[in-house]
């Protein structure tokens, strides 16, 4: 047992490591190439290609290096990576120049990192080889293994953002990291193949699986896309649509790991009521697909927990089913875990590539639900072979529920809006009904679940402005996230994911008027209405809807950064302080691309004023508030100049971090807020003025009532080598 155990404790540590030199990667990248979409895809693409590629490697040669001599083989080149120590962050973080990013990325991944992780995505399936060829008592059910893999990917993911990160600096990463790395191959020495071994089947089994649903590689990358597809569409809706914080992300996948642990151990767990519930999982989940649709949320607080069951319920399913399809010859588990990490790949590729281009709602959430459940049905362990006399009738019956789903959609809203004034919730209540009917139905008949759930989806594009009180006027989904600008009560709104950046009065008379963040009365637009202490030259970080363009004139010029190219045109467009400034005198330049990375390509002493307005939600990038960050910031100011930093934020403490990260470069710092005199068209917010010159700062104290406050001795400045963010959530509690 002891000798189990060991593997057990490999496999382990093998994928821990895996999920830790992840974001010690990213991390040591983001500083030289920014928080594109580009980069941190191409990160992703990379570590699932190896993933992959370490699968093919088990499947292709991982016969040969079960036996004696191959698997001392593979030993020896894990002892030979040891030379790779330490990786080369600092050639990671060299700037790119005009390369290709997503090239760079990669062949920068390639030539770090991309050895030890290649060698280490082999561990948990040569473990299992080296086990089933094995005379201990697990060598028949050698997969277990495979949860203990995914155990320490669990642990890798949770411990990073929560232990690693907050107390350990880049290089203290990596030399705990390498010291693992090394207890992991002392123990691989010790469960190496003391022979060659030879198989012995299981009981009651031929050496060659030939059920004819059992090991067909079909099934095994349906359910695992379907699965990863649901993971990434939760994410997906968790992180962009119903709450920005920090963090969120780690809970999706932590479920969805979670599921292949409890799943593959050698007592799995999948209590039949659980898996009884998986479609009126599917059900809950379309429901929360048309409450978005009609503008309607639940408490955040509700909204998470209620997502993460339902992908909780669906992956356990998938995997449950995936289990009962692996082969039964432990020869056969690399090609299992090849198809599996194929199917995955397919599942990212859909979700995360392809479908943002091709719709502008987040409708891989009922699609991925719909996947689900057809891979279920797909991949039947109990099929029956005598068909039920009356399924001849199904088709009709489908046709007539798939009819009653379309016209409710199309025809109920209008006659219950004749009745009077109707929320969006009583027309939720309303299609609720005919849509839980249509799906009873569909769960008995299982064959049309899918067609049913296609149904609803496609009929839900009726609902868009029904019942919600807003005009919408445009919905456009990126790599970015999802634009939404509607129009209320005369004033328009753009709202990006769950984060509201900005509103503008539609009236011809107050359209130059900045309002919520912007308003005149906030300390930023006081300020930007002295144009002497502001400056001729200005940039800002971070455009949202242009509202700061509204008060500058002639001859005063801003250089906007602005990561999303199609931030750009909606601005331009749908809102008007962009053309405003222009009729000003004003001369505006877009410069697209990473903020941190276009301001360093600036000439010295080209700013009298730099605005950074990219902290308003959870999800900050976090290279911008570096000790670094602040330095290439001071570098394009004048020596007088002004750095100016919204630090609103709902889930994070940001003020006492930039005052450290001012203090480490000898800046002065102050701050000002508008809370306790908020106006009606402005919203609180929180603004700090940074400048190399202490005179500029203490001329805004004394003009503007800006102040300054002591700062707990606890709080560290953040470097791009060591970032604590979980102490500025705790603070903000």
């Amino acid at each position: 047992m002891l000798r189990v155990a060991l593997y057990n404790t490999v496999v382990f540590i093998g994928a821990f490591l895996l999920f830790q030199v992840q974001p010690m990667s990213a991390k040591a990248l983001l500083p030289s190439f920014g928080g594109s979409y580009a980069v941190w895809g191409a990160c992703m693409a990379f570590f699932q290609l190896v993933l992959l590629a370490g699968y093919a490697l088990c499947h292709g040669v991982g016969r040969r290096l079960e036996g004696r001599v191959g698997a001392r083989i593979y030993w020896y080149v894990l002892v030979l990576l040891l030379f790779a120590y330490p990786f080369p962050f600092a050639a990671m973080a060299e700037d790119p120049g005009g390369r290709w990013v997503v090239f760079e990325v990669i062949r920068r991944l390639a030539g770090t990192v991309g050895p030890p992780v290649l060698a280490l995505s082999m561990i948990s399936v040569m473990g299992q080889r080296w086990l089933s060829v094995s005379d201990l008592p697990g060598s028949r059910e050698p997969h277990v293994l495979y949860a203990a893999s995914n155990a320490g990917s669990l642990c890798g993911l949770l411990s990073y953002p929560l232990l690693f990160e907050p107390l350990l600096g880049l290089q203290d990463q990596q030399r705990v990291w390498w010291l693992l790395y090394m207890v992991m191959l002392v123990g691989c020495r010790f469960i190496l193949p003391r022979q060659n071994g030879v198989r012995t089947p299981a009981a009651g089994t031929a050496p060659c699986d030939t059920a004819p649903e059992r090991g067909r590689p079909g099934a095994w990358f349906v359910l695992s896309a379907s699965g990863c597809a649901l993971l990434l569409a939760v994410t997906n809706v968790l992180t962009l649509d119903v709450a920005s914080i920090p963090f969120l992300w780690v809970l999706p996948l932590s479920v969805y790991l979670l599921s292949y642990v409890v799943t593959f151990k050698r007592h799995p767990w999948n209590p039949g009521w659980l898996n009884s519930l998986t479609g009126w999982a599917a059900l809950a989940g379309l429901l929360l697909f048309l409450l978005g649709t009609l503008r309607l949320a639940l408490p955040v607080m509700v909204a998470i927990p209620v997502h993460l069951a339902i992908l909780f319920t669906g992956c356990l399913s998938v995997n449950d089913r995936l289990v009962g399809v692996k082969p039964s010859d432990p020869a056969r588990l690399s090609g299992f875990y090849l198809w599996i990490a194929i199917g995955g790949l397919a599942g990212t590729i859909a979700v995360s590539w392809l479908i943002p281009l091709v719709t502008r709602s987040f409708v891989e959430y009922p699609l991925a639900l719909a996947a689900v459940m057809g891979s279920l049905y797909l991949v039947r362990l109990d099929r029956d072979c005598h068909p039920d006399p009356r399924a001849r009738y199904e088709g009709l019956t489908a046709i007539v529920w798939m009819a009653l789903v379309l016209a409710a959609f199309r025809y109920l809203p209008g006659i219950v809006e004749r009745a009077g004034d109707v929320q969006s919730a009583v027309l939720l209540v309303v299609l609720a009904v005919p849509v839980a009917l249509a799906f009873r139905w569909a769960l008995n008949h299982a064959r049309w679940i899918v067609p049913v759930m296609l149904a609803v989806v496609g009929s839900a594009r009726w609902m868009e402005q029904r019942g919600s009180g807003v005009s919408m006027v445009l919905e456009h989904r990126n790599y970015y996230g999802l634009y939404r600008i509607y129009d209320r009560d005369g004033v328009r709104f753009l709202q990006h994911g769950s984060t509201l950046h900005g509103r503008e009065r539609m009236a011809a008379d107050t359209a130059s008027r900045p309002m919520a963040y912007y308003h005149p009365t906030t300390p930023i637009g006081s300020l930007l209405q002295d144009a002497d202490r502001i400056g001729n030259s200005v940039g800002m970080i971070g455009l949202g809807t242009g509202a700061l363009t509204a008060y500058l004139k002639a001859p005063q010029q801003i250089r906007i950064y602005e990561i999303d190219p199609d931030n750009v045109w909606i601005a331009s467009i749908y809102f008007r302080s962009l053309a405003g400034a222009e009729r000003n005198g004003a001369t505006l330049h877009y410069i697209v691309g990473d903020g941190r990375l276009s301001v360093r390509r600036e000439p010295p002493a080209s700013l009298d004023c730099l605005v950074v307005d990219a902290f308003n939600s959870g999800s900050i990038p976090v290279h911008l508030m570096t000790v670094e960050a602040f330095a290439d910031y001071r570098r394009v100011l004048k020596p007088a100049g002004l750095l100016l930093m919204h630090v609103s934020n709902r889930v994070l403490d940001l003020e006492p971090v930039v005052y450290r990260n001012a203090q480490s470069l000898g800046m002065a710092v102050c701050e000002q807020s508008n809370a306790g005199a908020v106006h009606p068209d402005a919203e609180e917010s929180h603004w700090m003025a940074l400048s190399a010159d202490a005179g500029t700062i203490q001329s805004l104290m004394h003009d503007h009532g800006w102040w300054m406050r002591p700062v707990p001795d606890a709080v560290r400045p953040w470097t791009d080598d060591s970032i604590d963010l979980m102490s500025a959530v705790w603070r903000a509690r």
